[in-house]
């Protein structure tokens, strides 16, 4: 043993870097650990479940975790991160800058010049307009074609004066075929 080396009392010395084991009074019960993964593997599925509710094909968009999903019977197909409006959600009037919240109905993609392909969504409603609510030209959208050196860091910040944007011209491009092929015309955004 070297005497220049502080030696904790009562302890074993042990050598940095070999592993130690508990004593077995503080070991975990392999029931213990079987119970533990379970619950995190039901865990899991029940957040994946909730992304995406059953029933025909939709797209959600989860406002609080920037995420686009492609929901089809169930399960997010394909996910996509997003930029939102920069006055945050919960859209009530022309200019606020403001996501909106709810189930709209989701139009056909058409060609924009400013954001390459553009999805409108339907908002307000007949019920929205008749409270109250304005807004116009609200959709999902490709990055702004000014900004193409940024790449996907377009949609690492809320942006947009309403609308729902994704990074890339790829995503938008991949949107719009899904939505076309499955026929997809509801949009979800919470």
């Amino acid at each position: 043993m070297d005497p220049t080396r502080a030696q904790p009392a009562n302890h074993e010395f042990r050598p940095a870097g070999r592993a130690q084991r508990l004593p077995k009074g503080l070991r975990p019960k392999r029931q213990v650990l079987r119970a533990l993964s379970a619950s995190l593997l039901l865990a899991a599925q029940l957040t994946a479940a909730s992304e995406c509710p059953a029933g025909d094909p939709l797209v959600v968009v989860d406002t609080a975790a920037h995420k686009l999903r492609l929901c089809e019977n169930g399960t997010a197909v394909r996910a996509f991160h997003v930029a939102l409006g920069r006055g945050g959600t919960r859209k009530r009037k022309e200019g606020d800058n403001k996501t909106p919240l709810g189930v709209y109905p989701l139009g056909t993609p058409q060609l924009s010049t400013r954001f390459g392909l553009f999805i409108p969504i339907g908002y307000p409603t007949k019920e929205q307009a008749a409270a109250g609510l304005t807004g116009t030209d609200v959709g999902i959208h490709g990055p702004d074609q000014q900004f193409t050196w940024l790449g996907r860091a377009r949609s690492w910040s809320d942006w947009t004066a309403g609308c729902v944007a994704v990074g890339t011209e790829e995503a938008i491009q991949a949107i719009a075929a899904w939505v076309t092929t499955k026929k997809v015309d509801v949009v979800q955004l919470k």
